[in-house]
């Protein structure tokens, strides 16, 4: 009996040390895969796994490192072993929503962030990525009342705020959406995003150029990696007529994120005015193979129409 008592305290010890081992795997692998360590992050998270099975948190990590380097699927199947193991994970639910989004699979994507609502009915985040789904799907009354409850929930938040003017604007209500920007650039000053969404938006809308420009610039500059923000600045430089600055940014953002359809069509935008209209077309039929967006597309198409050869 007194052996047997033994055994049963090693094993105890045992298991607990593998359970501490796996848990300073799983903090490695995070710390890799912040610096973009992608194939030593999942080094280390398999390891933390062989460890402790059990650890479904882990594979909110593993699917990040597929999203991060475009592979959606993948990222898609690593979120649901997780949620086989363990089924309330709120990043698996989340970080599989945006993977669906990516591959245009609205209705999942709808579903799995739903979930992230039931599981954390009063965490922003969902709320916030449930309407930009919605916004995808044209789903307009839907992302109003989601947005409503966001905003209940965080009265006079920035991020609630700038959701609202994206929906404002694709409901054709762009001195609402404009609204909504300087109200959330007020509250936050100097954040990128903010900065970015209101300079693009001023680009858009041809007004303000010189006001955008800088208001983008400050956000590429704070985040200077940021596919998005640099989209943005080659934008505005294209829109101030500087046609060689703008194609070097829309190259830059391409090279961070190839099956972008806005800036394919912008860089296509670049080349017509730059007179290469062979790499201008070139350019707008990529956009259109991975377009998403019914009026994105048909934009494409015309473009593609009035410049034949």
């Amino acid at each position: 009996e007194k052996a047997i008592e033994v055994y049963e305290n090693c094993f105890k010890r045992a298991h607990s040390d593998f359970e501490d081992l796996a848990t300073d795997y799983h903090r490695l692998g995070e710390l890799r895969l912040r610096l973009k360590e992608f194939d030593r992050a999942a080094e280390l998270l398999e390891q933390a796994l062989v460890l402790n099975p059990g650890l479904a948190e882990i594979y909110c990590h593993l699917g990040s490192i597929q999203t991060l380097q475009n592979q959606n699927e993948r990222a898609v199947e690593f979120f649901r072993k997780g949620l086989r193991i363990k089924k309330d994970v709120p990043c698996l639910y989340s970080l599989m929503g945006n993977a669906l989004m990516g591959l245009n699979r609205l209705d999942e994507a709808e579903a799995a962030l739903e979930q992230v609502i039931n599981l954390y009915p009063n965490a922003l985040f969902g709320y916030l990525q449930l309407a930009q789904v919605l916004l995808r799907k044209e789903a307009w009354e839907k992302a109003d009342s989601t947005l409503k409850k966001a905003s209940e929930l965080a009265p006079g938040d920035y991020r609630v705020r700038v959701t609202v003017a994206d929906l404002r604007l694709k409901m054709g209500r762009p001195s609402d959406a404009e609204r909504e920007l300087r109200e959330a650039l007020k509250l936050q000053p100097n954040d990128p995003v903010v900065l970015n969404n209101l300079g693009y938006f001023l680009v858009e809308q041809d007004k303000s150029l010189p006001e955008a420009f800088k208001m983008i610039d400050r956000a590429v500059a704070a985040s200077p990696e940021n596919a998005a923000f640099l989209d943005s600045l080659g934008w505005a430089h294209f829109k101030l007529g500087r046609l060689d600055p703008a194609e070097k940014y829309l190259l830059e953002s391409l090279k961070l994120r190839p099956n972008s359809a806005a800036v394919l069509e912008h860089l296509g935008d670049v080349y017509l005015k730059q007179g290469k209209e062979e790499m201008a077309r070139h350019k707008w039929q990529e956009a259109l193979l991975v377009s998403h967006e019914p009026a994105e597309a048909a934009r494409l198409r015309q473009k593609l129409g009035e410049n034949k050869n």
